[in-house]
């Protein structure tokens, strides 16, 4: 098999610090934090009131074709929107020559819960207006977890693979993997990938805070001692992955280049992780050791940190094992924009490529205030340096069920 190299052509994201990457960056290096008090409904009954909602300005879904705006649901709408200006950033053309190997991987943790919740008291609902007469022709289509790759494909006109993770919150980074092993075994020059998720309903937050895994208070801190859950948030980041070779011949705009990654099963519990960080330790070794690097060469980790009490220290006895104590730099933007869940980790990729690409690195702007707990003192995560010094930046995601995803970019060279 001839040996590629995949690189990062193109980036967009749609989150609650930011409508493009640059304010996103822009953000994360402020201190600004996108939690604001929910507006969607009212939340007197609710444990919680804050989540990371991203507000788009009137017009801005436009030119989406109409029957998608009225009948699909918001995760599809903001998955569009970030894959079609991360396609426009990569400058590719696409031709019927190319179509055939360009393709999508497109992720959500959950897909269309505020589209089900919907259809739930429509159907449920008595008199005028309810039952099952109520319920659209395309009310499936409109939620389902693979409809965002689907219309993704039919928008572009894409016709190379075409396929979706819903593996919670590791589901951006599956689909990062699953492009990129495309790519690598050829059977696409570039793949558009990402993933979307908007569960900001009372489905969404009751669902997640039944088992107390959000903050009540609605503020994430992770690493911080007192931190009690993660705070949802809404969002979509879409990046384009691209055979090396193909992007050179065009003469594209490369930010980084994808090394490697690899995912693991901790084979343990539906939402606790393994004891000590076992799972994402492995999926981290793998990772390198698939990319051919050392643990030496990373600079930065972008960790999936969520600001629960068991996750952040799993998480920590994972690098602290790896990088030894304080050996790395670690970065937490959930602290700024909440758990984007099913696309969290390809928001942190997208982050990540920018740094690699001479962005300043997020400093972790909440531990200035705030006690770093004391199991987590083994992470270096207060006065990170502005600037990445070393080739490399992992990523890392830890999804419910125990499904571990970790991977590498690096500087081209």
């Amino acid at each position: 098999m001839r040996v590629r190299r995949v690189v990062v052509t193109g980036i967009e994201t749609l989150n609650p610090c930011g409508l493009s990457i640059e304010e996103t960056m822009y953000s994360l290096r402020r201190g600004k934090k996108g939690i604001s008090k929910i507006t969607r409904f009212p939340t007197e009954r609710f444990r919680t009131s804050r989540a990371g909602q991203v507000f788009l300005p009137d017009g801005m879904l436009d030119h989406l074709p109409k029957d998608i705006k009225k009948e699909s649901d918001r995760f599809i709408h903001l998955g569009m929107l970030a894959a079609e200006r991360a396609f426009v950033d990569s400058g590719l053309i696409i031709t019927d020559a190319n179509r055939d190997r360009i393709g999508v991987d497109a992720s959500t943790g959950i897909g269309g819960i505020t589209t089900i919740q919907h259809g739930a008291v429509q159907i449920m609902g008595e008199g005028k207006g309810f039952g099952p007469d109520a319920i659209r022709p395309r009310f499936i289509p409109g939620l389902i977890a693979n409809a965002l790759a689907a219309q993704i494909s039919i928008l572009l006109k894409l016709r190379g693979p075409s396929d979706c993770h819903t593996t919670a919150c590791a589901a951006s980074l599956h689909s990062l993997q699953g492009a990129y092993d495309a790519i690598m075994m050829g059977r696409a020059v570039a793949m558009i990938v990402g993933g979307a998720e908007t569960i900001i309903c009372e489905l969404g937050v009751g669902g997640f805070d039944a088992p107390r895994a959000l903050s009540p208070v609605g503020h994430s801190t992770p690493f911080a001692l007192g931190r009690n859950g993660f705070v949802i948030g809404e969002g979509a980041t879409f990046l384009v992955l691209e055979e090396l070779e193909h992007a050179l011949a065009r003469g594209a705009h490369i930010y980084c280049e994808y090394s490697g990654s690899a995912s693991t099963s901790d084979a343990h519990h539906m939402t606790n992780p393994a004891p000590g960080g076992d799972g994402l330790y492995r999926a981290m070794g793998l990772a390198l050791d698939y990319a051919g690097l050392s643990s030496d060469v990373v600079g930065l980790v972008m960790a999936h940190g969520t600001s629960t009490p068991a996750g952040d220290i799993a998480e920590t006895d994972a690098l602290v094992e790896l990088f030894g104590h304080r050996g790395v730099a670690v970065s937490a933007i959930k602290g700024g924009m909440g758990h984007l869940l099913g696309a969290s980790g390809a928001t942190a990729a997208a982050v990540a490529a920018a740094i690699l690409n001479g962005s300043k690195i997020p400093q972790n702007r909440y531990l200035d205030r705030l006690q770093v707990d004391p199991r987590c003192d083994g992470l270096w995560l207060k006065n990170l340096p502005t600037r990445l010094d070393k080739s490399s930046v992992m990523i890392n995601a830890a999804a419910f069920g125990g499904q571990n995803v970790s991977c590498v970019f690096s500087k081209y060279q």
